[in-house]
This record gives structure tokens, C-alpha cells and sequence, in this order.
């Protein structure tokens, strides 16, 4: 098994990917925005067929998780766990001191299994309820 990632040169695969999981599979309609444009995209190959995508934020030494997407045969598979650890890899390059997640509330676990603790109230983003959560950077 061949796995790749790629942070240039693949707008077109993670736009695909986050519009075929979460507009077409999970029903969101808001799923782009304008933090588009500034965050760091992450997208992951396996054998060279497209399998997620992820992207972050920085603000303020804070690496900002988000749009985790993994096609459903690939999941499962630790595929998730390999996407979020190579973005967390990234962001400490930039000297972050914490990395903080909005998880889908039947993601709670995968993200506990990683480091990452809940933190403040459930909220609702358009009919899924998140869990803010986050992890100290260690280094």
C-alpha cells in the first residue's frame, strides 16, 4: 500500500472530496467558506486513488483542525487517524502551542483516541451536533 499526501496542487481533490462527503453523503449545505483561502489543505492518496481530505487554520500559535473527509470505503482503516496526524506534523512546524477541533459528535472518540480532550459545550452546525475539543502541543 502506496500512501501520499499532498498540501499543493490539489484543489480539485480536496474540494471533490468535501462536496461528495459532506453536501452529497452528510447533507450540509454551507460547506465552503472564505477560510478556504487561507488554510493549509491537506489531501490524502492511497495507491494513487483519492481518500480525504483535511484542512487547518493557524491563529494565534493555535492550529484550527477542520473538514476532515474520508470517502466511506476508506474508513475505518485508520485512514482518518493517518490524515490528522500528518496535519498535526504540519502545524508544528509553525510553532504552534495547541491544536483545537470541532468533532462531530460521533467523531468524539476517534479524536479522544489521538490526544484530543472535550472541552466547553456541544454546539449545532447546521443539523450535526460538534464537540469542541483540543490538544496541548508537547514537544
Amino acid at each position: 500500500m502506496k500512501i501520499e499526501f499532498k498540501v499543493k496542487n490539489n484543489h480539485q481533490d480536496w474540494k471533490k472530496v468535501r462536496k461528495e462527503v459532506f453536501i452529497d453523503e452528510q447533507g450540509f449545505q454551507n460547506e465552503f467558506d472564505l477560510k478556504d483561502y487561507s488554510a493549509l489543505h491537506l489531501t490524502m492518496y492511497v495507491d494513487d486513488e483519492l481518500v480525504g481530505a483535511c484542512r487547518a487554520l493557524i491563529e494565534d500559535q493555535v492550529g484550527i483542525i477542520g473538514r476532515l473527509a474520508l470517502y466511506p470505503q476508506y474508513r475505518r482503516q485508520g485512514h482518518g487517524k493517518r490524515i490528522v496526524l500528518k496535519m498535526e506534523e504540519l502545524l508544528k512546524s509553525y510553532n504552534i502551542t495547541k491544536m483545537k477541533l470541532s468533532a462531530q459528535a460521533h467523531a468524539v472518540e476517534f479524536y479522544k483516541s489521538l490526544g484530543y480532550v472535550e472541552v466547553g459545550k456541544q454546539t449545532i452546525d447546521e443539523h450535526v451536533i460538534h464537540q469542541p475539543m483540543e490538544k496541548e502541543v508537547k514537544e
